[in-house]
């Protein structure tokens, strides 16, 4: 006897909407559970190429691509208690030996609470008991905290000359 459709829907494969890299548009990350958990994915449209990026029991939710389609940062939290650290991992996966790494290793462990990547540098948004922190990291160069407080702030956006970052909360820095 065949399972209801309403059951079939929890157990069918799931795909996101691909995020594809502003500055390269054939290299696209996406989320998918088809290999049982919810991992990171990338596309590679040129070659119609797929590689699974991530490969973590607790799946990984939370990822975006650069906007010259180089890497693609994940959040790697500790068996799923959403506290850990953003990762970056080459997307040249297809036909490389890419392992991810720390992308800006001297930040502590957070909780996210956004990430907006620009050709030049990340805003990255970390909560922890102590409250809310924006960090501007410049890509192989400094990172710098630009708000921290008890008040609740996450970042959205970074303007497309990447002089700002926008949230409700975080105005303009």
């Amino acid at each position: 006897m065949a399972e209801p459709a309403w059951v079939r829907r929890f157990h069918a494969t799931s795909i996101t909407f691909p995020e594809c890299a502003r500055d390269a548009p054939h290299r696209c990350a996406y989320q998918s559970n088809a290999s049982g958990t919810s991992e990171l994915y990338a596309w590679d449209r040129r070659r119609d190429q797929h590689a699974r990026l991530t490969d973590r029991p607790e799946g990984t939710r939370l990822g975006r691509i650069t906007p010259d389609g180089e890497w693609v940062w994940w959040f790697d939290d500790t068996n799923g208690d959403e506290c850990g650290r953003w990762m970056r991992q080459q997307f040249d996966v297809l036909t490389g030996d890419a392992q991810p790494e720390p992308a800006v290793p001297e930040l502590a462990p957070g909780y996210p609470v956004g990430l907006a990547l620009g050709r030049t540098l990340a805003a990255i948004g970390l909560s922890t008991r102590d409250g809310v922190s924006v960090y501007l990291h410049r890509y192989g160069s400094s990172t710098t905290t630009v708000y921290a407080a008890t008040r609740h702030a996450s970042v959205r956006s970074l303007s497309h000359d990447e002089t700002l970052v926008r949230d409700r909360a975080l105005r303009a820095r």
